[in-house]
């Protein structure tokens, strides 16, 4: 009869690795449909979910080599959600761009069969200073929009440079001509590697961190969850006697400790330039609301 210990290090630690791999993955879910509802990011850091594809990448490819389940089943939901939060990252930071581009030339409207001069927005103050003319079924086109404006988003860059090196990766293993033995060890390698930066990239904002003492860039439950689910798995990686399982484990349980110290001596809060800015795009909205309005009066004139 198998002992109880052999139980819980084989099975249970695994078992709840699967279920907490799945809240980690799943934490920012729930701050991104906020950023989505709202049309930002704010301070939301997408660069972990980059990496989140290439740890998953890399994970599922490994439990091939190795033949384990519970390593694949905790890696493959996560695949696929990040796929979704890199996706929507790359939508709000081109919004981003979008706005950013609007707000920059604050200059006469245009609307859709050419008329020049029927609206002049003043988007610092959300006001509408001139009203002509204007029917309901013109569109407004501010002419900051008319010119070419770059589709290029930073996030596109992490994303693909994790999916080449990835690729790249599973190529050259799969088709080397080495053993198993020496194919596990180099994937086991690569995805330990991959695996620090992954619990190291909320780290990355440490620097503005200490200047700001604001730990808003650290998403607290992404780093709970992180911190419980690297400590079961080191569990299981000793249980296997897989140096390649417990030690980064072990590393990402210290830099989680060292996350929860950072979120505890400069609690995260907005900042003044965010909420500034959050009340210029209000301001804007009101403006479109505006003229929406007068549209609808001058229909019936």
């Amino acid at each position: 009869m198998p002992s109880l210990s052999y139980i819980f290090l084989d099975y249970i630690c695994p078992s709840i690795g699967i279920t907490l791999s799945c809240s980690m993955v799943s934490a920012p879910v729930k701050a991104l449909m906020q950023s989505l509802e709202r049309g930002s990011l704010r301070e939301l850091n997408p660069t972990p979910w980059a990496l989140m594809t290439g740890h998953a990448i890399g994970w599922v490819y490994y439990s091939f080599l190795i033949s384990d389940f519970f390593i694949f089943a905790a890696n493959a939901p996560g695949l696929l959600v990040s796929m979704w939060l890199n996706t929507n990252a790359c939508k709000l930071q081109y919004l981003n761009q979008m706005k950013q581009r609007v707000m920059s030339q604050p200059t006469k409207s245009t609307t859709r069969n050419g008329h020049n001069g029927l609206v002049e927005l003043d988007i610092s103050t959300g006001g509408v200073s001139s009203v002509k003319k204007i029917s309901i079924d013109h569109m407004i086109y501010p002419p900051s929009l008319s010119s070419d404006i770059p589709l290029f988003v930073p996030h596109e860059l992490n994303v693909m440079l994790v999916v080449i090196v990835w690729i790249i990766i599973i190529s050259t293993t799969s088709l080397a001509p080495i053993t198993t033995e020496r194919r596990k060890y180099i994937v086991g390698i690569l995805v330990n590697i991959n695996l620090i930066f992954y619990f190291t990239a909320p780290l990355s904002t440490i620097r503005t961190v200490l200047q700001s003492r604001n730990s808003k860039t650290i998403h607290v439950r992404t780093m709970v969850t992180n911190t419980a689910n690297a400590f079961f798995w080191c569990l299981y990686g000793l249980s296997l006697l897989n140096p390649f399982i417990f030690v980064p484990n072990g590393i990402g349980v210290l830099l989680g400790i060292v996350q929860a110290f950072l979120s505890l001596s400069y609690p995260g809060h907005a900042s003044t330039n965010i909420r500034n800015s959050e009340e210029s795009l209000d301001k804007l909205h009101a403006s479109k609301q505006t003229i929406d309005k007068v549209g609808e009066m001058n229909e019936f004139t």
